[in-house]
């Protein structure tokens, strides 16, 4: 039998639980993609292939899917500013979504990580006192976990 005290206690514990902020993860790019870590399974005949510095890390998104299947997000915000770039991408309805990190100034070389279930990410670019990226992170809340997940 329910109570009128423990009917009122579960009431209190389900607006506690409602009212607590979600978890969230921080991601952060690699800074680097190391020189001696890009290989060339083959160059034209007579060409000799070098790749003579790391590849930093200049933007980052999300994207709704492996990197092999192209679906890039749009961010429904995105702010450029003097020290940092801010977007904020919404997650998607499928629940697959990657972090995707780009290196060099045309994202030449890219790094994928899938996220768990989530249901937004704001990326950050950090910049130095010039303008260049530093440093790219990603904080993104968690999804809150269903009684059927």
């Amino acid at each position: 039998m329910i109570t009128p005290t423990r009917r009122v206690l579960g009431c209190c514990a389900l607006l506690a639980m409602a009212g607590a902020p979600a978890a969230t993860i921080t991601i952060q790019c690699p800074d680097k993609f190391p020189a001696e870590a890009i290989h060339f399974s083959a160059a034209p005949t007579g060409w000799t292939p070098y790749a003579p510095n790391a590849l930093e890390a200049r933007t980052a998104e999300l994207m709704y899917g492996p990197p092999s299947s192209y679906t890039y997000a749009a961010p429904t915000t995105f702010h450029e500013g003097k020290r940092r770039d801010v977007g904020v991408w919404g997650a998607s309805a499928t629940g697959e979504n990657w972090l995707q990190c780009g290196y060099g100034a045309g994202r030449e070389l890219t790094l994928s990580q899938r996220l768990p279930p989530v249901t937004d990410c704001t990326i950050t670019m950090h910049k130095d006192t010039q303008g260049n990226v530093v440093k790219v992170s990603a904080s993104c809340r968690l999804a809150a976990a269903g009684p059927n997940r």
